[in-house]
């Protein structure tokens, strides 16, 4: 038995979590018009999610204790796994941890926000980033146990090198977890070093986003930016904090480097939605210059509120249809990122079956390649693939490479 195990949970009041974005608080109804309410479809209440979790049963007694105690509450899982951990050696509380994750993933991407104070914990209690990072393999809640877990790195070795988040190196990090930086396991490290990057440098976006340059890969410079953008987006929504401008709609993002605009308009669309109705918020898109950073725009404006239409795609299509036709695709696909990140490859299916023929091509288009990345033998493609609607868009999913 190990006893009077000391914990240091560091920065774990502002974890980055989705759950705020996730219940739509941008959309205040009594702004909208009553054609635009009929839009909005309600989304799962943190009531009802908390329920949920609290009547899961695992075949692990402990974890049986802390989802009924605690519910979806991350932090209150926490907590208990600590006392765990002060009379339960290290792998049984992992085992402990595994199923409670397993848990919390059956109510979708509702977990992601519980899941970043879960990952933050195993890694203080492992003191291993390595070992963290394999048990977050799972990706169970959307990669949030990767983004937790490296969070609290980041804030550990704040404290070893005497405050200088200059002094932190990170590159190394990911190239242990795959060969390829697009595969998924590589892609959620990444942007788990954005957000704690943004974090240690205390969000200050312009600094933080530098850093990410140093990566030598194109896909995991790209995606530590987006860390870092969606981390920036999480502090104003949490606090108030962040990198933004009351007077600027834009700022930060119209102040960047064009190489890091796009990443931050794709997660900016969040704060835009919070000051703006979603027909407004298009509209405030449409004024973004250049067009590569519209586009991120209105990517971005699907992603989130994807969030909401998880389960209802026909309310998100009818989000997307308030954009202007000619980037309506980008509205789309934003949203199948989200779906795919979020409720797995089967889900993604259904949303293509559903959305508009016109956009059915990019839909099966981008599942395919990402099965291609992650499964790249034909067979296991032709099997990703199976689920397609019809014999051509299945030869578009297993022939597809973006």
């Amino acid at each position: 038995m190990k006893q009077n195990r000391k914990f240091v949970i560091i920065g774990i009041v502002g974890v980055a979590v989705a759950l705020p974005l996730i219940y739509l608080s941008f959309l205040n109804q009594e702004s909208l018009s009553s054609e635009e309410q009929m839009t909005l479809i309600e989304a799962p209440s943190a009531e009802s999610t908390d329920a949920i979790v609290r009547s899961i049963k695992t075949d692990n007694p402990e974890a049986n204790k802390i989802l009924s105690g605690c519910g979806a509450d991350g932090r209150c899982a926490v907590e208990a796994l600590r006392e765990l951990a002060d009379v339960e050696q290290e792998e049984s509380v992992l085992q402990t941890l595994s199923y409670i994750t397993s848990a919390y993933a059956e109510v979708g991407f509702y977990c992601h926000g519980p899941a970043h104070h879960l990952g933050m914990f195993v890694y203080d209690l492992t003191q291993n980033l390595t070992k963290t990072l394999e048990f977050a393999e799972k990706r169970d809640c959307g990669g949030a146990m990767y983004h937790g877990g490296i969070e609290n790195y980041f804030l550990s070795e704040m404290i070893l090198n005497k405050g200088n988040a200059d002094e932190i190196e990170f590159t190394h990090i990911c190239v242990t977890l795959a060969d390829d930086a697009k595969k998924m396991k590589r892609i959620e490290c990444a942007h788990g070093i954005g957000h704690g990057l943004a974090k240690v440098y205390d969000h200050d976006v312009f600094s933080s986003v530098k850093r990410c340059d140093e990566f030598s890969d194109p896909t995991e410079r790209r995606i530590c930016y987006e860390g870092i953008f969606m981390e920036n987006v999480v502090a104003y929504t949490e606090i108030g904090g962040g990198t933004f401008d009351k007077d600027d709609l834009f700022y930060p993002c119209n102040e960047l480097d064009d190489k890091y605009a796009g990443a931050c308009y794709y997660y900016h669309a969040s704060y835009i939605l919070n000051n703006r109705t979603v027909k407004a918020a298009f509209e405030e898109c449409n004024k973004v210059k250049p067009e590569v950073s519209l586009i991120f725009c209105y990517m971005g404006i699907g992603r989130q509120t994807s969030a909401s239409f998880i389960d209802h795609i026909q309310g998100m299509i009818q989000i997307c249809e308030e954009g202007i036709p000619e980037y309506q695709r980008y509205c789309y696909q934003g949203a199948l990122i989200f779906i795919a990140d979020q409720g797995g490859f089967e889900d993604s299916f259904e949303a293509c079956k559903v959305f508009p023929e016109l956009f059915k091509m990019d839909c099966y288009t981008l599942l395919g390649d990402w099965i291609r990345i992650e499964t790249p033998s034909k067979e296991d493609r032709e099997k990703g693939c199976f689920n397609a609607e019809n014999f051509k868009y299945f030869e578009v999913c297993v022939n597809a490479r973006i």
